[in-house]
């Protein structure tokens, strides 16, 4: 890291909610007379543990945000500068986080240190084969309360200037500002490759708050299609590999959830973020989906309803979106499907 190289017409879209956030602290006695070495190693020890679970989180820092993950002493976490940055280290009995960085051009080491309150980081850098240490600071971002992302990542429908523009986004973003909805804040992004759709899928992880993600394009059963060619599972999914905050993935484009999209998705992100991943086995038709992605969409942020059950009731509500339909439908059926998430390979 150098002084600076610290370095979505699948139909319409839908998607989920976002709920539920879920320290329990143990003393250390003693009987008898314990020696100094002893009692140090103890309270080293404690001082540790407590510095492990407090790095945690999202951090606003010298180089971009970045999202630290804790489990025992090892840290794993990403970072915004140059990308696809990367940190992999553990705590110390120091109480600092020493951690190796990896960025697309270079990679070193360094250390972090807590501040006394937890709300601050105080760091040092250095490239690989340097001796000069740099100063990389930061402070922690704390979620907004009560607030839900929804964010859409959209790829352009129109093929050429003979065409209207074509926005679901922005239905969504309008539709979402009834007083219903305050909780909810929109996001709304077009993607035109595949590299576009990987830059937007990491910038969810560093949104504070929980994220519904809803990618809008045509779809196969093999992907996602934008610009003719088709976005695979491993094309993007790896993005997403730290996103614990999203809370469901809705891809909204045909039959793509026929195939097995959404378990290589899964597989992709095993050891890391697992959600449920929503959308249709059929091709849908563009009323019937903005029909059903709305309705989907309500259940969950205004009725507070989890994708699962959204999904039964929208189903319900608008019978076409299940396996089947009452005689003489004008909607084909459109599968909607809610695929839950597997289950935390971490202890």
């Amino acid at each position: 890291m150098p002084p600076l190289p610290l370095t979505m017409r699948s139909k319409l879209a839908t998607c989920l909610l976002a709920t539920l956030l879920c320290l329990s602290t143990s003393g250390y006695t003693q009987e008898t007379v314990v020696e100094p070495t002893e009692a140090k190693t103890a309270e080293v020890a404690e001082a540790s543990s407590q510095s492990a679970s407090n790095f945690s989180g999202l951090w606003t820092t010298s180089y971009g945000r970045m999202r630290l993950e804790i489990d025992g002493k090892n840290a794993t976490g990403t970072y915004a500068y140059g990308n696809v940055s990367r940190i992999e280290g553990e705590i110390g009995d120091d109480g600092k986080l020493h951690f190796k960085y990896i960025e697309p051009q270079t990679q070193g080491e360094g250390w972090f240190k807590l501040a006394e309150d937890g709300s601050g980081l105080d760091g040092r850098w250095r490239p690989k084969g340097t001796e000069r240490w740099q100063k990389w600071t930061g402070r922690r971002v704390e979620p907004i309360k009560n607030r839900t992302w929804l964010v859409v990542l959209e790829a352009h429908w129109e093929t050429g200037l003979s065409e209207d523009e074509y926005s679901f986004g922005d239905m969504l973003r309008s539709y979402f500002k009834m007083s219903e909805a305050q909780h909810i804040a929109v996001r709304h992004r077009f993607f035109h490759d595949d590299a576009d759709l990987r830059r937007f899928c990491r910038e969810v992880t560093f949104l504070a708050e929980p994220v519904v993600l809803l990618i809008s394009t045509h779809g196969s059963q093999a992907g996602i299609q934008v610009g003719g060619k088709t976005v695979t599972a491993q094309d993007f999914a790896p993005a997403l590999k730290h996103a614990h905050n999203v809370k469901l993935l809705h891809l909204s484009g045909c039959d793509m959830m026929a195939g097995d999209v959404p378990l290589q998705i899964q597989k992709i992100l095993e050891g890391g973020a697992q959600f449920p991943i929503s959308g249709y086995k059929q091709t849908v038709a563009w009323d019937a989906s903005a029909l059903g992605d709305f309705t989907f969409l309500s259940m969950m942020f205004m009725h507070r309803k989890t994708p699962m059950d959204a999904a039964k009731q929208a189903i319900k509500l608008s019978p076409f979106l299940g396996d089947s339909v009452p005689k003489n439908s004008v909607f084909r059926p459109l599968g909607l499907t809610v695929v839950p998430p597997q289950a935390s390979s971490k202890s």
